[in-house]
């Protein structure tokens, strides 16, 4: 479990939807996380968050809970599920005017959201020699 209290400031290249071209703000951030690993596989939880402490922004904050499972079905295979949720009503970094269909795709600017949620499943075999010690350098 981790708790601090601390100091953040951005320099922007363009100006926020807050008019905002340079910004530092006080924060306070909470984050637990909790690992129970075993044979059959491991299970685990995480929460984060922070919020702004300055007056005009305390409104603002960040919160992401998530959890992964991975289950050992037998020798070198395995089963792993992820899922998290985020809630964000911290933005402060969001660029003032209209954005391109292309920024959307690629990602390279951020749109205004609440929430998200993402989920993820993979299936995984490993293979190989349990007993070499031999690390390839070149990887």
């Amino acid at each position: 479990m981790l708790y601090g209290v601390g100091i953040g400031f951005n320099d922007y290249i363009n100006s926020t939807i807050y008019l905002k071209i340079q910004d530092a703000f006080v924060l306070q951030q909470i984050e637990f996380k909790y690992d129970n690993i075993q044979k059959w596989g491991n299970i685990g939880f995480n929460f984060y968050g922070y919020q702004t402490l300055n007056p005009e922004d305390f409104g603002k904050y960040y919160l992401n809970i998530g959890t992964d499972f991975n289950w050992n079905v037998v020798k070198g295979l395995s089963v792993s599920l992820w899922a998290w949720a985020t809630l964000n009503r911290a933005q402060i970094s969001l660029v003032k005017g209209d954005i391109s269909s292309e920024d959307i795709l690629t990602r390279q600017r951020e749109l205004e959201s609440n929430y998200k949620f993402n989920m993820s499943f993979s299936l995984s075999y490993t293979f190989g020699s349990t007993k070499n010690i031999i690390v390839n350098s070149r990887f």
